[in-house]
């Protein structure tokens, strides 16, 4: 008993790691990704591109229309801008509650560089519930 009574009391004073941002659904989200070198430095000239699909359907956000399709896109693909201060490429939206409802999102970033070609992506939950947007890396 005494065991248990320890296990439960260290449960209660433990903190969790955990590997995701909150945000209230009226705020922006940054999505950013950083290009180096091999020695580690900061590349800048690069076209870094962000495509967002919703999981549900598989549907592809257009950033001209700011709307989910299944094709037909008119900018299905948003080049990422480069940021000076921080070295990295960068792109903020506004979470739109009409577009982005409750539910699994994929942010896709890539990079078709000959020398620095890479492809990334992070999943985004909405969570209508707790009206806050969970980040997972």
């Amino acid at each position: 008993m005494r065991k248990l009574i320890l296990f439960i009391l260290a449960l209660m004073f433990c903190q969790t790691a955990q590997a995701a941002d909150y945000h209230m659904r009226g705020q922006k989200h940054r999505v950013t990704y950083t290009v180096t070198d091999n020695q580690g430095k900061p590349v800048t000239g690069e076209t870094v591109l962000l495509q967002i699909q919703r999981v549900s359907d598989d549907a592809v956000y257009d950033f001209s229309s700011s709307d989910f399709k299944f094709s037909g896109w008119t900018t299905r693909y948003n080049t990422m801008a480069y940021n000076a201060a921080g070295e990295y490429y960068t792109y903020t939206f506004s979470q739109d509650a009409a577009r982005f409802n409750a539910g699994e999102y994929v942010m896709v970033i890539s990079n078709d560089s000959a020398t620095y070609g890479d492809r990334q992506s992070a999943s985004v939950f909405f969570d209508k519930t707790q009206d806050d947007i969970r980040i997972n890396r």
